[in-house]
């Protein structure tokens, strides 16, 4: 396969295991930040924390990133969300999209008018330089 973007978006970094394990902290103190929220996950590359995101009660996680990660994203997420038996009780409702922060248009385009994020998380997507200007 061909190696795009250093293929950073096939890895599980190490920030995202550290946010989903300070989520589930939190979820455990009874606190309930994710509890009934939507969110967006961007740069999710394997998409750990948006799917630990979902499975600690989140209504709904949309998580994204550019279109060489996709496959293996949704590949990710039919893995874990197949038997989804939710520790927060959500519904591990999770969505892939394609998400390219030089052409955002492009994603909100396809996205519907009225929708919104309670919550927008990102752990580790700046490693290439190239990546991070367009945020």
């Amino acid at each position: 396969a061909e190696q795009l973007h250093g293929d950073t978006g096939r890895v599980v970094w190490d920030g995202a295991v550290a946010l989903a394990k300070a989520l589930e902290a939190d979820h455990a103190g009874g606190t309930g930040l994710l509890r009934g929220r939507r969110v967006l996950e961007v740069g999710a590359g394997r998409g750990a924390l948006g799917i630990a995101a979902s499975r600690l009660g989140a209504t709904h996680v949309v998580l994204t990133d550019i279109g060489y990660c996709l496959g293996a994203l949704r590949d990710a997420v039919d893995a874990n969300c197949r038997q989804c038996a939710p520790a927060g009780g959500g519904s591990c409702s999770v969505e892939v999209a394609e998400l390219d922060w030089a052409r955002p248009e492009a994603f909100l385009a396809g996205r519907p008018a009225d929708e919104h994020f309670d919550l927008v998380v990102a752990a580790d997507v700046i490693w290439l330089a190239e990546r991070g200007e367009p945020l």
